[in-house]
């Protein structure tokens, strides 16, 4: 006889506190260089990446580092530490 409570190998997974999606994209100009950390290739895309509700901003990125560009932005905003000393 069940008790009403959910099945001990059911996982119900939390939502996610970032939801980015890509917004939009274009060629890279020619000659701009990716913008991650540590990459020296030529840029490829244009990607402007944004939280689902609200728009985004734009990375150039290589055509490697295309399939992270959102897992960056959500590093990024996980990262980020507001400058409280700005003049």
């Amino acid at each position: 006889m069940s008790d009403g409570s959910p099945p001990s190998s059911w996982y119900d997974p939390p939502e996610p506190k970032y939801d980015y999606e890509i917004k939009a994209e274009k060629p890279a100009d020619a000659g701009e260089m990716c913008e991650r950390d540590n990459c020296y290739e030529e840029a490829a895309l244009q990607v402007k990446v944004g939280e689902v509700r609200y728009d985004g901003g734009w990375r150039i990125v290589c055509k490697g580092h295309y399939e992270s560009v959102i897992e960056d932005a959500i590093d990024d905003a996980e990262n980020y530490e507001p400058d409280y000393e700005e003049d």
